[in-house]
């Protein structure tokens, strides 16, 4: 038996009731505060629900115990706690003027924003439903699916009209890719630190700020972004396996458990 077979799932209704939650509170959001009356900036508002969602996971994963299986952090989860307070605290008394050439309070700006983002999206993909599905799937087949679950949340960019169809598209295939990645850094540290920092910086990275700060990014990156995305999927998920072959022959007692 391993360590993942003794996982029991106490409330499935908190992890549905998030996921719901999640996407019509970020709806709410989008009409309350960009379109609405109460609009006081696009930045603000991002700032105001990562942060919200992160202390929403971090209280629900914590306090009402989704699955009596601990695989999130390796000590204690107050320093989270503390440290997205802080966080908050800090952002809110930055001020950022896009317009008026403030770099470093950008800079400041794109980090927690992606960060934070990074923080929650690893929470609830990785952390909760990832560790959900490995109560009933092999590793295999519960990184696949969410995986795929974390793919398809992209989807949202083409439906809201942020990007069109095939940039959205390039985008499932890269982040089918890179989710495995992290699923599999996940459980193979068993620390979930390591996926919320690389995908925190990794949004960081493909930020316009960032692309437009180096020096002929911007046209460079309209000529081949749409391949270069396609070919770092394939990369990914070959890297993916990579690592999953390495877990698989630590613990080839347990291959049928990591397969089937």
């Amino acid at each position: 038996m391993t360590k993942y077979e003794n996982i029991k799932i106490k409330n499935w209704w908190i992890v549905v009731l998030m996921t719901i939650g999640l996407i019509i509170g970020s709806l709410a959001f989008a009409g309350l505060f960009y379109k609405g009356p109460f609009y006081f900036g696009r930045m603000p508002v991002e700032l105001i629900r990562n942060t919200s969602v992160s202390l929403f996971v971090i209280f629900l994963v914590q306090k009402m115990k989704v699955f009596d299986f601990k695989l999130l952090f390796n000590f204690n989860k107050w320093v989270y706690l503390v440290l997205c307070i802080f966080a908050l605290i800090i952002m809110n008394n930055i001020y950022v003027d896009m317009g008026a050439g403030h770099e470093l309070p950008i800079i400041f700006y794109e980090v927690g924003h992606n960060m934070s983002t990074g923080f929650y999206e690893e929470l609830l993909i990785r952390g909760i439903i990832l560790i959900s599905l490995l109560s009933r799937f092999s590793v295999f087949k519960s990184v696949l699916i969410s995986s795929l679950l974390f793919s398809v949340l992209h989807i949202l960019n083409f439906i809201f009209g942020y990007q069109t169809f095939f940039h959205t598209f390039n985008q499932l295939l890269y982040s089918f890719g890179i989710g495995t990645i992290f699923a599999f850094l996940y459980l193979k540290l068993e620390n979930i630190l390591v996926p919320i920092i690389f995908h925190g910086t990794m949004n960081f990275i493909n930020t316009d700020y960032v692309e437009e700060s180096v020096k002929g990014a911007s046209t460079i990156v309209d000529g081949v972004e749409q391949f270069s995305l396609s070919v770092l999927a394939i990369i990914c998920i070959f890297i993916s396996f990579y690592i999953y072959a390495k877990m698989v022959n630590s613990t080839k007692k347990y291959n049928s458990f990591y397969w089937n």
